[in-house]
């Protein structure tokens, strides 16, 4: 374009203006075709990945199996072989791990109380948080803080 308004102002050259005119629609056909070859390679929707996000999402709130059903909008059993198929584990044992990872970052980024950070995922009572979390870690969540501590220092 700064090539056609530089020869229209300073000569009467209409060949070189209507060469850099046909050079610029060349470049711009190009770049539509790249656009169009962008476009069109769409990246497949991954079901369990988009199930993952949700329970990161919502991993403070009681998430069921027919609650990521209902979101995933199939049938409980189809989420089932889905998570299956890709961690070996049922829905319900990744909700847990993912609860009880947060809970280990809980522990070790923050001096929240034990109490806290069962309340914070969702936990009824403390006392269940610290049964899980042991059965899960093999230590209790206070064993954990501590462990971590030490390894800081």
């Amino acid at each position: 374009i700064k090539n056609i308004y530089n020869e229209s102002r300073t000569t009467k050259n209409l060949l070189y203006i209507n060469a850099y005119f046909y050079m610029f629609l060349g470049k711009l056909a190009e770049q539509r075709q790249k656009e169009k070859q962008q476009a069109s390679e769409v990246i497949p929707f991954n079901r369990f990945e988009d199930a993952m996000i949700y329970i990161r999402r919502n991993i403070r709130h009681q998430i069921s199996v027919n609650t990521l059903a209902n979101y995933m909008r199939l049938d409980p059993s189809q989420v089932y072989r889905i998570f299956k198929k890709n961690t070996g584990k049922s829905p319900q044992q990744i909700i847990s791990i993912m609860k009880i990872e947060k809970a280990c970052s809980f522990l070790s980024k923050t001096d929240l109380r034990i109490s806290e950070i069962s309340e914070w995922l969702g936990y009824e009572y403390s006392s269940h948080f610290c049964k899980h979390f042991k059965s899960l870690m093999n230590m209790s969540p206070s064993e954990y803080r501590a462990l971590h501590a030490k390894t800081e220092d």
